[in-house]
């Protein structure tokens, strides 16, 4: 840790640990969209694992209108949007026993507009997958148990607790943010034994969080997530079954095809500030 770059790594303004989550977002609302319009996504989505596993997911997105995204009223409201269209896509893409190449512009023309809205690529990621796709229905804290999520692919509980362990260490590691930066100021002002006593602090959260990562096993099947979970999470770049990737049409003869990375933990922000801070 360099003490020569905490005006680097210092955040915007400093709010008191217990008012912010810093990476983890608050917990969704299950109130979904406000605009009647939005129906038809969610109800997909509230039939997700059905469709799926009754193969009539990809009929079913056909029957889908081009529906706007004007209509949506609140940064809480885009992500829903990038949530729920992510879960149709990758559910679209691979419901059937080989990938579907070409996304319909039901799905990739909001996709599009949504996913370039928040700056994010037009497939599930970490932040869709895991950050904004969680509740906290109890009030004892983000143990995984007292944690839910919103949409899976499969309708596994083995596919919902792979999510929550992720934010169970998201939560845990939102304590190490500010600890960080107060190390590095310890470390400015030459208080070394603060800054060994908040550099210990750090290395009992991140025990904290490997303890959480191996509780992954009590209700994930490693069978289950390699077979069911696993290929869902998939994206469409360096897939030999994809070699183009897959087509974003967005109607009237335009699209373009496209290739991404699928959603993964290495996309979490959190780890990416411990690995710079720590190096």
């Amino acid at each position: 840790m360099n003490p020569e770059s905490s005006l680097e790594l210092r955040l915007p303004s400093h709010v008191p640990l217990e008012d912010d989550n810093y990476f983890l977002p608050p917990p969704t609302s299950a109130k979904g969209f406000s605009n009647p319009i939005y129906q038809p996504w969610e109800r997909l989505v509230s039939r997700l694992p059905a469709l799926i596993e009754s193969r009539e997911l990809q009929m079913e997105v056909q029957k889908l209108p081009v529906l706007s995204t004007g209509s949506l009223c609140s940064g809480l409201e885009w992500r829903e949007a990038y949530v729920v269209l992510c879960f149709l896509a990758n559910g679209y893409i691979w419901a059937s026993s080989l990938p579907v190449d070409t996304l319909p512009p039901a799905l990739s023309v909001p996709l599009l507009e949504v996913a370039g809205r928040l700056e994010l690529p037009p497939v599930a990621t970490y932040a869709g997958l895991v950050l904004w796709n969680y509740t906290n229905t109890k009030s004892n804290g983000f143990r995984p148990e007292s944690l839910q999520v919103r949409y899976t692919f499969t309708g596994t509980s083995d596919e919902a607790w792979f999510y929550l362990i992720s934010v169970a260490i998201e939560a845990e590691g939102r304590h190490v943010v500010q600890l960080v930066f107060s190390a590095m100021d310890n470390l400015e002002t030459k208080d070394f034994l603060e800054a060994e006593d908040a550099l210990a602090q750090i290395g009992k959260i991140i025990g904290k969080m490997n303890d959480i990562l191996g509780r992954i096993h009590e209700r994930c099947k490693p069978d289950v997530f390699y077979h069911r979970i696993r290929p869902f999470l998939r994206g469409s770049r360096g897939i030999p079954s994809l070699p183009r990737g897959v087509f974003y049409d967005q109607g009237d003869t335009k699209g373009e095809w496209r290739g991404y990375r699928g959603g993964s933990n290495g996309q979490s922000a959190l780890f990416h500030f411990l690995d710079i801070v720590l190096g």
